[in-house]
This record gives C-alpha cells, structure tokens and sequence, in this order.
C-alpha cells in the first residue's frame, strides 16, 4: 500500500491549517511519485579521539586502503549505504594532506574493500598534487574527490573504501578533531569526511554533443 504526502499545506477561510482529515483526494499524491534527488543518505567522518593528529602516510605501489587508525582498530576512510531506488549516487571525499614532494602525483579509487589493488572495483583519478609550499606543515592543502555510481541494486548495502597511491614518498593524508576554539599557530586539519547523495532519476549525459 502507498503513503499518501500533502501537496502543498492548505488554509481555511480564517488561516487555519486543513487538518489531513480535511483534505481531499486531490490535494494527495502518491509516495511513489516523490523523487528524493541530492538527498544525503549516508556520511562518515575520520577523526582523532581527542586535541591529536591522525595520519595516512600514501604508499608508491599499488592503491592502499587509507587508515586513519588513532588506536588499534583500523580505522578506514569507507562508507557504508544503502542503495536508494534508481541505484545512482554521488560519493564524495574531503581530505586534508601534506606533500613533501612538488611534483607528486596522488591517485584516488574507490574499492568495495580494504584489500590493496591496482584495479579498484569503481575506479580511480589522477590528483595533481603540486604545492609551492611542499616539505613543510604550511603545505598542507584540502583536497575533494567525488566518483558517480550507477546501475547499483536498490535495497542492497554497499561497502567502499576509498584507496590512495603516489608516484612519490612523502604524501600524508591528516586528521584532527573538530575544534572548540581558535589557538594561534595550532596545526589542527579538519576531519576527513565522506559523503554519499542519492542522486534520484537524474539523466547524467556523458560527453554531450555542443
């Protein structure tokens, strides 16, 4: 059986909001007909336990699974969610890196495990990395990779794992706490953070013609 979802909230003669009792079949439309596009259906964040850092030194071989474990637990940057109707969604990543290299290059992918690779299951892109301040905690920069996933099975959970390679030694990914306050020359990086989005029916066209 279907909900039924008010159209639009609907006053009488005095400004009173129409009780649903109240309403008539007219100003209903069926649930299956609400599309719920760029609706945030699932999010993680890395972060350290307490004032630290948390840090992910990239290896130079293949695609590594990115640990930003403050304690003994592996704590990988993944998302787990569920995938929505039309099995498309967005996943996106925001990070916060050093670079001790000026010509590094970093790759991200996108695995559906922790399992090192050079062949991630959805993918992976090339980050140019360059920094004109490289070798020095100044460098660090924040960094926003997003991959797109379709054909997707809704209903069904999917687990991914966002993997990282450099052509150089000397990438680290860093973390730290959301802080309270503001202290002057503090080396405090935000949270690394995950976000996926349910992306509805959207058509993405790919390469369309000018």
């Amino acid at each position: 059986m279907s909900q039924i979802i008010p159209l639009k909230m609907l006053y009488d003669g005095g400004g009173n909001a129409l009780k649903l009792s109240e309403m008539t079949t007219s100003d209903i439309i069926p649930a299956q007909y609400v599309e719920a596009n760029n609706t945030l259906i699932a999010a993680t964040e890395l972060t350290s336990a307490t004032n630290a850092l948390v840090s992910y030194t990239v290896g130079t071989g293949n695609l590594t699974a990115i640990n930003l474990n403050s304690d003994t637990i592996p704590r990988y940057a993944k998302v787990s969610f569920v995938a929505p109707e039309y099995g498309k969604v967005s996943i996106e990543m925001e990070f916060d890196m050093i670079i001790f290299n000026s010509s590094t290059v970093l790759f991200i992918g996108l695995h559906n495990s922790a399992t090192t690779t050079n062949a991630p299951a959805y993918g992976c892109y090339r980050i140019n990395a360059d920094n004109d301040s490289a070798g020095t905690t100044s460098g660090m920069s924040t960094f926003y990779t997003r991959f797109i996933l379709t054909g997707l099975t809704a209903g069904q959970t999917y687990h991914t794992y966002f993997m990282a390679a450099a052509n150089y030694s000397g990438c680290i990914i860093r973390a730290s706490k959301q802080q309270a306050s503001y202290v002057s020359g503090s080396d405090h990086p935000a949270p690394l953070r995950i976000f996926v989005t349910d992306l509805g029916n959207i058509n993405i066209i790919s390469n369309p013609a000018s």
